[in-house]
């Protein structure tokens, strides 16, 4: 598939405004290939709504320290750091609960749930791996068989099988099973009992040792400065045990047949193994491997009994002292910088992603959703409302069309398009065949991005949708002025040659939207005082005034809760907040969890690395045209400075007037 660079960029292209109402069109089109069913239903993203209530519940609940089962020295912390300590547990949990499960890929999701369903925080520990795809799939082919052998899709069938999770009651037979080989109890909060101490083995003398997860100098496992000295006097840091683990990995020796039978395909490093384009490169693992073992460090000894004699974990990291700065610099060294080995170890579990850190990234947006009222039960039930879905989910597929046609550019999705990827990645074994199928490539979706790419990428988005497309994709992450959700979606859908559903009534548009586009606020979009104009504005005031008048006779009857009715303005708020992430030609999509992820980690109990999500919205605190709302400001929505903005000197992510636009500053 030759790469193209996206063509040029008509910042005001022609309206096409097509009045029929639309739901999902009967085909899509991804490249040159077309699909007659979405690769996400609208159920999918319910279901996954759904769970993101869940998870929003389960954080407030332990933020607001109420709960008689936390301990005390857990209820005097900070909110943010009694999360991060109830997420260091919940990731024991999960570890304990994959080396208990045993999967049989002929089994109904009905019998999986009896025999093997965990509880809620454990969902969500799986949830955030499920969204690194690139990293899971390659753990599933290295050691985690018992998730490579379950059924595609199983996560969101079982969801969907076991309805409201938070009303879940798991059957005595599986509570009295999950405790027995997990040795905690069932419900989280129950279990916080007996999770005092993290159980590991010295490095140095390997003797089995209890470290404290909290203690009152802030050196427990679960806080940031973790220290612990063994009896041996050898001191244990996170960073040692990270270290302890490469050189374990390093360690096994690929080209003996012994070794590779006993350990499989847990012998080559993490991040080698599976490429864009291989799931199992088993080439160029094995050379990763042997140029790191030809680093003065890391090199074989030789001896006169037995020729060459891989050294031991401890002998390697004894001979960098147990620095992972200096492995960091013999790994450049010796491979491609592209490969990022290390960024696999941060402690002495297997995975390959620091999952306490990826849950915390995904809190903000969990937030998002619910601040938007999507994560509301039966939100979506009204035809009105699923269209929403319906333009989320043909937008997401033409973001993939767009993947497939620029390999080597970055693009950024918008929250609404981010949302169904989320979703699609939760099918893990779908979304690699399916992502290969039709981009041609396994597409990666990293957590973690510097602010930098962003601005430009954001830029080259608008650029390459609007010209493959011919309608905008966003304007300062607003919506197009006078559009509701199904003219948009009738119009992209005509450009990727789909078919219409008209069927499905057209939402009405909301107040958040009235006030992302007015005229006073974005000089840069809509031209104040045209005729035209102020007809749209009218039909929307007309459309929003019908809707609330809906939604108020449903909480006069009890149908909906108050504060879900006051959310109401921000129900088409997704389209508004652009959410950061580029794609590369190694597969690398980068997302922030609804904002800019900013450097540095999660401070105070919690201590995991490169946490570091800032609070805002998706970008940075940018400006405007002229002196209106920048890209996403420091909350959701348009807001902020003066400058920039979309077409106002730099584009999207420009720099007009001085301004930040997207990601800047």
């Amino acid at each position: 598939m030759p790469d193209s660079a996206p063509p040029a960029y008509d910042s005001n292209p022609p309206l096409q405004v097509d009045p029929r109402p639309v739901g999902l069109p009967t085909v899509f089109r991804i490249g040159s290939q077309t699909l007659a069913e979405p690769l996400v239903k609208p159920k999918h993203v319910k279901c996954h709504l759904n769970l993101l209530r869940a998870f929003y519940e389960l954080r407030e609940k332990v933020e607001a320290g109420t709960d008689p089962r936390i301990p005390p020295l857990v209820r005097v912390l900070e909110k943010d750091q009694r999360w991060a300590w109830f997420v260091g547990l919940a990731v024991e949990r999960f570890d304990r609960w994959t080396k208990s499960i045993r999967t049989r890929s002929s089994e109904s999701t009905s019998e999986w749930l009896r025999r093997e369903s965990p509880p809620l925080d454990v969902w969500m520990v799986w949830h955030a791996y499920l969204l690194n795809p690139r990293s899971y799939a390659e753990d599933c082919t290295r050691f985690l068989r018992c998730f490579d052998d379950m059924p595609p899709g199983l996560f969101l069938d079982a969801l969907e099988e076991i309805g409201d999770i938070t009303t879940f009651v798991p059957s005595s037979l599986r509570t009295a099973a999950w405790s027995s080989k997990t040795r905690t109890l069932f419900d989280p909060f129950d279990a916080l009992e007996s999770l005092t101490d993290y159980e590991l083995a010295c490095p140095s003398c390997a003797a089995n040792i209890r470290a404290p997860y909290l203690n009152d100098s802030g050196t427990g496992y679960a806080q940031q400065n973790f220290s612990f000295i063994c009896a041996c006097k050898f001191e244990i840091t996170r960073e040692k045990l990270a270290l302890l683990k490469f050189t374990s990995d390093l360690a096994l020796d690929h080209n003996d047949a012994l070794t590779v039978r006993k350990h499989g395909k847990a012998v080559y490093l993490p991040m080698t193994l599976r490429t864009a384009q291989d799931a199992e490169d088993k080439y160029r693992a094995m050379a990763i491997k042997d140029l790191l073992l030809l680093s003065r460090p890391f090199k074989p000894k030789t001896t006169k009994e037995k020729g060459k004699v891989m050294q031991t974990p401890f002998e390697m990291a004894e001979s960098i002292n147990w620095s992972l700065s200096q492995t960091r610099a013999i790994s450049l060294r010796a491979k491609n910088p592209r490969i990022r080995i290390l960024t696999a170890y941060s402690d002495l579990r297997p995975y390959s992603v620091e999952l306490s850190g990826a849950v915390l990234r995904q809190a903000t947006f969990v937030r998002k959703m619910h601040d938007l009222g999507w994560t509301e039960p039966n939100f979506f039930d009204d035809p009105e409302d699923e269209v929403a879905l319906s333009h989320a989910i043909v937008r997401y597929h033409a973001f993939l069309d767009l993947m497939s046609s620029s390999p080597s550019s970055f693009f950024v999705p918008t929250l609404d398009i981010d949302l169904v990827w989320h979703t699609h990645q939760l099918r893990a074994a779908d979304y690699q065949k399916e992502c290969k199928k039709y981009t041609g490539r396994y597409i990666d979706h990293d957590d973690k991005v510097e602010e930098s790419h962003l601005s430009n990428a954001f830029d080259l988005t608008c650029r390459a949708w609007n010209s493959r497309f011919n309608v905008p994709y966003m304007h300062c992450g607003c919506p197009l002025p006078g559009d509701t959700v199904g003219r948009r979606l009738s119009r992209l859908v005509t450009h990727m040659g789909m078919k219409y559903n008209p069927k499905i009534p057209v939402p009405p548009e909301h107040p958040a939207m009235l006030a992302a586009t007015h005229p006073s606020d974005h000089n840069s979009i809509v031209v104040p005082d045209l005729p035209h104009q102020d007809a749209h504005r009218r039909e929307r005031e007309r459309k929003i005034q019908r809707r609330r008048q809906r939604d108020a006779e449903l909480v006069r009857q009890g149908r909906m809760r108050q504060d879900v009715y006051d959310r109401g303005a921000g129900h088409d708020a997704a389209f508004l907040v652009p959410v950061p992430m580029y794609w590369g030609g190694m597969g690398g999509c980068v997302v922030g969890n609804g904002n800019i992820v900013n450097a540095g980690g999660c401070g105070g109990v919690g201590g995991f690395s490169g946490c570091g999500a800032s609070s805002g919205a998706a970008c940075g605190a940018g400006g405007g045209g002229g002196g209106g709302g920048g890209c996403g400001g420091s909350g959701a929505g348009c807001g902020g400075g003066g400058g920039g903005g979309c077409g106002g000197g730099g584009g999207c992510g420009g720099g007009g007037g001085g301004g930040g636009g997207c990601g800047g500053g």
